[in-house]
């Protein structure tokens, strides 16, 4: 019932946006800012007809500024909607090429200035061109990039940016973070469809030239604007009783941003701990094959052989610094976590000395 309830309800939302678009498509002309009202208004209609609450947070944050290039995290198709419902200024988007083969969204998409973008481009000259494009789009006006290239579905977490979109910025290229959340998701096939509230979160603007002296490269540019939307994300849950689920295979991400740390594999919860407790009591031991007769073995997690011995995961560093000085203890972290609760085998508990 709830999988016929989401399948209608995306037909809904999917009609009522083929019919304004369809309705709307001879007002379209030749100015930008006239078509970016049209595009605006259906954009807000389907928002309505979603039945979803828009809410945009931080919206004084947004720069008094001409030809900026904002960047936002890409969790599925509604999230071009949702900017364009929410935000003032006249923008256009960095799109992919193959939108362009449906013949009324092209018309849309080229009347507000988007910029179509070959993606996965080997060839020089066609990624030059890409550059070339978004470059000239910034000089006419403002422009949305989304620089994990693909949308993220129900992985919370940002994919890794990629610096194509940043490479020959000007120095004092004005660029806004833009974090989208929404509350839920629902999916119909691949079809996702948020549900609920969506809260859009404006950053404050920052410039090339603030990545670090000298000339930024574009892997810098784009590490920062991330850095600047899971900022966002901070603030967000600092504002009262708030909690994000993010999945993630990012450990420095879930070290700066995860109170409690979920470890599962097939469905089955294999270790849930407070990251603070991760990052202070747990470590790696490093122990001859001699030594790991010898330990006492009641607060090892995980084992592994290595070529030296055994590599062992502990809860309890401060144990095994205090009682066997003479091993070796190293700091661990999520990554060895992942990997020994996945790799290691489980270590039956005692005493072997």
């Amino acid at each position: 019932m709830k999988m016929r309830g989401n399948g209608l309800r995306l037909i809904r939302v999917f009609f009522r946006l083929v019919f304004e678009m369809i309705r709307n498509y001879k007002k379209l002309n030749n100015d930008p800012d006239h078509n970016f009202l049209i595009c605006k208004e259906i954009c807000q209609k389907i928002v309505e007809s979603a039945k979803i609450q828009l809410e945009i947070v931080q919206k004084e944050a947004f720069p008094k500024l001409e030809n900026f290039l904002l960047v936002s995290n890409h969790r599925c198709f509604f999230d071009v909607v949702f900017l364009l419902a929410a935000i003032e200024d006249t923008i256009s988007f960095v799109a992919a090429k193959e939108l362009w083969h449906y013949p009324i969204l092209s018309r849309y998409l080229d009347s507000i200035g988007c910029v179509a973008l070959e993606r996965g481009a080997k060839k020089l000259e066609t990624i030059k061109s890409n550059i070339v494009s978004m470059h000239q789009a910034l000089a006419k006006g403002n422009l949305v990039l989304f620089p994990e290239g693909e949308c993220s579905y129900y992985d919370e977490q940002m994919h890794k940016f990629r610096k194509g979109g940043f490479i020959g910025l000007d120095a004092k290229q004005p660029i806004v973070p833009v974090y989208i959340k929404p509350e839920r998701l629902s999916s119909i096939g691949r079809w996702i469809v948020p549900k609920g509230r969506v809260a859009v979160f404006i950053g404050s603007f920052f410039t090339p030239s603030e990545v670090e002296k000298g000339t930024p490269t574009a892997a810098q540019i784009a590490d920062m604007a991330r850095d600047e939307i899971l900022d966002l994300l901070r603030r967000y849950m600092e504002e009262g009783n708030r909690s994000i689920l993010i999945s993630s295979h990012i450990s420095s991400d879930l070290e700066s941003l995860c109170d409690d740390l979920y470890m599962i594999d097939h469905g089955k919860i294999l270790l849930h701990e407070e990251t603070d407790v991760l990052l202070s009591s747990y470590a790696m031991l490093k122990l001859s094959k001699e030594q790991y007769e010898k330990i006492d073995r009641q607060y090892l997690l995980r084992s592994k052989e290595e070529a030296y011995g055994y590599s062992c995961l502990t809860n309890e560093k401060q144990y095994y610094a205090e009682n066997y000085p003479d091993i070796v203890i190293e700091k661990g972290g999520i990554d060895d976590l992942i990997v020994m609760m996945a790799n290691g085998a489980e270590i039956r508990k005692g005493a072997m000395r």
